[in-house]
């Protein structure tokens, strides 16, 4: 069970998906925490004209491609739930989609990395829901659980936003340096974490996406195969300033000073 640290859970969960949220209510219930249903942004009642900070030029321009309805109204959620986090008077936020699957000793887990940042002071956000496979330092801390299921460095931050505990500060520096939408919430995530260098996960973390019926996942797969050899180009063009960056955080020196290589 997770302590009583200043920290917010947040579901996110479209009304029409009563299935997922009984599922994600009795994966939150093994971490012992209370937590806040945030009603997703559902694709399919969207006006994308009426979201103005959607860029379909900027989009092109980084994805070779177009953002479906469902990829814009995953990002909405997002934004609308660090908004959330940041009205609010906590200093921690774990923002959970609804195809979460915990592991057994997540609790454990989420609560050392919890009671780590409150020794840390220049931390954005800690992924929890993929394994860091690229550039990355793993850490050595005073955390058991930590070191178990192995923290890292990871300027260049796994793709999916499945389960992400943030920072207040990383929390306010994404939503001020956001000004447009033109990449999926997690790739933009990514590239803004390479730039910044100031994001963690684990190699073994506390939980897994599981994808299941994921009416994103389909609509971007019909996007990416209409792309067309232009937009691969564009798209590899986009992306190569993204692993640089990354490249340049891993090698520089971690102010915790207790990494290996």
């Amino acid at each position: 069970m997770l302590s009583s640290l200043n920290i917010s859970v947040l579901l996110i969960n479209l009304d029409r998906s009563a299935d997922r949220l009984t599922r994600s209510a009795q994966q939150l219930e093994k971490l012992g925490v209370k937590y806040r249903r945030v009603a997703a942004v559902d694709g399919l009642e969207l006006d994308r004209q009426s979201v103005a900070l959607y860029s379909a030029t900027g989009t092109w321009w980084r994805t070779g491609r177009d953002l479906t309805n469902a990829e814009i109204g995953c990002f909405l959620s997002h934004l609308n739930c660090l908004q959330i986090f940041l009205d609010s008077g906590e200093e921690l936020c774990l923002i959970v989609e609804d195809d979460i699957e915990f592991r057994q000793d997540a609790a454990g887990t989420i609560d050392a990395t919890a009671r780590w940042l409150k020794s840390e002071s220049d931390v954005d956000l800690v992924h929890l829901s993929r394994p860091v496979k690229k550039l990355h330092l793993q850490l050595q801390t005073s955390f058991p659980a930590l070191e178990k299921a192995g923290i890292c460095h990871a300027p260049y931050l796994p793709v999916t936003t499945g389960a992400i505990l943030w920072t207040r500060r990383g929390a306010q520096t994404f939503l001020s340096d956001t000004v447009a939408i033109h990449a999926p919430i997690d790739e933009l995530l990514q590239s803004w974490s390479a730039k910044r260098g100031k994001s963690y996960a684990y190699l073994d973390p506390p939980a897994q996406q599981l994808g299941v019926d994921s009416l994103i996942e389909q609509d971007r797969e019909v996007t990416k195969k209409s792309r067309g050899v232009v937009g691969q180009i564009v798209r590899f063009v986009a992306r190569a300033p993204v692993y640089a960056n990354a490249l340049v955080r891993k090698r520089s020196p971690l102010m915790h000073g207790r990494s290996q290589s």
